[in-house]
């Protein structure tokens, strides 16, 4: 299965956005599963709620990001990301 990594600083804005919008896409097309998709951050404070703007974005798209918790990029992420 590939894996798709979406990074960006904090992994409570856009890359968390761009993971669910993703799962959502490939689920609408019905292939959920096909590819696993994950989000992380360069200066993430693991544990953190997605920003309350995004949570509501998402919301506006039928899209719930209310459960995210930030994570910071590691090694580890980046060996298991195609």
């Amino acid at each position: 299965m590939k894996k798709v990594l979406f990074v960006c600083t904090g992994n409570t804005c856009r890359s968390s956005m761009a993971e669910a919008i993703a799962k959502k896409i490939l689920c609408d097309m019905g292939r959920a599963g096909e590819i696993d998709f994950s989000s992380a951050g360069v200066y993430a404070i693991p544990g953190d709620k997605a920003s309350c703007q995004a949570v509501q974005v998402m919301k506006e798209l039928g899209i719930d990001l209310a459960g995210h918790r930030a994570r910071r990029i590691d090694k580890k992420l980046i060996d298991q990301a195609d």
